[in-house]
């Protein structure tokens, strides 16, 4: 009876330290192979994205058509360019032409590509006359315009005998960019008059 107490003292002490070892094993097993709340935390804010921050949305206009574009039942195509310039990423773009006299189905072209057609009949009357209607074709693909010269052309191909024109056009492009002024003026030339050509420039204006 002398002996026991020690013996089963000794035996608790040695049951409770086994226990105390098998759980800190099991922690640090745990911990190895990303298991328990805390090391899904850690595993997770690893992985968080930073949210993206979106540039401001401005619009920029190009400066007028240099010439009007006219097309009959002998000249069957007409071009001429609008200058625009910018930095930074245009996300949208869209032609805007005051279109006279013409019926549907007819191609306009940007830059050598069909961006589309004539949508509905249009009056006027007049060469190169304005009628204070705007129509606006979107461009599919942004990537059309051109950071600089950009050449508009229309036709009469679905119906060579068609007379229509444009008295006025620009471009506009959308998106996180920065563009010049533009600013048209009239001129009158010292060179006396020449058959077919104007002595004074285009009056200003824009759509």
């Amino acid at each position: 009876m002398v002996y026991r107490r020690p013996l089963l003292l000794g035996i608790g002490l040695t049951c409770v330290a086994l226990v105390l070892l098998a759980a800190a094993y099991g922690s640090s097993a745990a911990a190895q192979h990303g298991a328990g709340p805390t090391a899904l935390r850690l595993s997770g804010s690893r992985h968080v994205a930073s949210p993206s921050t979106a540039g401001p949305l401005s619009t920029l206009t190009s400066s007028q058509l240099s010439n009007c574009l006219a097309v009959d039942a002998n000249i069957h195509e007409s071009e001429a360019t609008v200058f625009l310039t910018w930095t930074g990423t245009v996300s949208a773009a869209r032609l805007k032409l005051d279109i006279n006299n013409a019926r549907p189905g007819h191609s306009i072209y940007l830059n050598g590509t069909r961006i589309g057609a004539v949508p509905n009949w249009t009056g006027g009357s007049g060469y190169c006359a304005t009628t204070g209607i705007t129509t606006t074709l979107l461009l599919s693909d942004p990537g059309m315009v051109r950071n600089g010269v950009n050449t508009i052309k229309i036709t009469n191909d679905a119906d060579p005998n068609d007379s229509w024109s444009v008295a006025r056009g620009v471009l506009e492009v959308d998106g996180d960019v920065q563009g010049a002024t533009y600013r048209e003026f009239g001129y009158y030339s010292s060179y006396p008059p020449q058959s077919g050509y104007q002595r004074r420039g285009a009056d200003s204006g824009q759509l």
